[in-house]
Formats: C-alpha cells, structure tokens, sequence
C-alpha cells in the first residue's frame, strides 16, 4: 500500500564561512565518525555541521568530536582535523545513525576562528581552542 500522507522536510543550508580555503584544495582524508559518541546537542538540526573539530580514537580508529581536557585518554583530546562538510546523522525515518562517513581537513588549509559552529564554550566537544593550533600546524587559523 501506498503511503500519500503529507509530511515535512525541512532544509538548512551549508555554511562554509569558515572555510577560507578554496574548494578542492587542502589535505582531505575520509574517516568513519562514532556517532554513538557524538553529544546530541552537537547536532541540532540533525547534522553535525561543518567545522567541528574532529579527533580518532586511538582504539578502533573512529572519529569523535574533539574534546580537550577530557578526562579520558583515549584520542579525543587531540585534533586532527574539521569536518569539511556537514554529517547527517539522523536519517530521513528518524533514526540515529551509528557510523558514517566523513570527510576531515587535515592540512593546506585556512579557517576563520570566529565562523567557526562551536566555541570553546560548548563543552560537548567540537571546538575550537589554543590546543588545536599546536595540533594541526598545517592549517593557518585566522581571527
């Protein structure tokens, strides 16, 4: 049976602000983003947006949002790199992803700071702070 009943979708645009490199250059690597690890707050819209620190697990080699100071020693508090493109991760039926794949800027790269979706006071992770310039020394961070 066909299923006619009227639904929403709603739509947010890209925003690459942040972005001050050109499209097509930079250092890209694809990795697989957890998001079981991913803090619901981090994905508002059902996206993790583009320009979320990312860091990998040291065990399994996932991708997880960045978080300095963590507790933990287990990879997340060392940046590798921003994801360059936004990551749905609630699918279209409603349900959470697990593990997708992401791309991460990782050198030959030039970011705006202040555009960038999280600042240092979101402390579920993805952010920006004085440790990520000393980890990712191929990307120039600008005000």
């Amino acid at each position: 049976m066909t299923d006619i009943s009227v639904h929403s979708v709603s739509y947010y645009p890209e925003d690459l602000s942040w972005n001050l490199t050109n499209l097509g250059d930079g250092y890209v690597e694809g990795l697989t983003l957890d998001v079981t690890k991913v803090d619901a707050s981090l994905y508002p819209h059902g996206f993790v947006p583009s320009g979320t620190l990312v860091a990998v697990l040291t065990t399994g080699g996932l991708a997880v949002p960045y978080l300095y100071g963590a507790p933990a020693t287990d990879g997340s508090q060392i940046a590798v790199g921003l994801l360059v493109a936004s990551a749905e991760v609630v699918r279209r039926d409603g349900t959470l992803a697990t593990k997708i794949g992401i791309s991460v800027l990782k050198a030959f790269g030039a970011v705006s700071v202040s555009k960038l979706p999280w600042t240092s006071a979101q402390t579920k992770g993805g952010y920006f702070d004085s440790h990520v310039a000393a980890a990712l020394p191929h990307i120039h961070f600008a005000a």
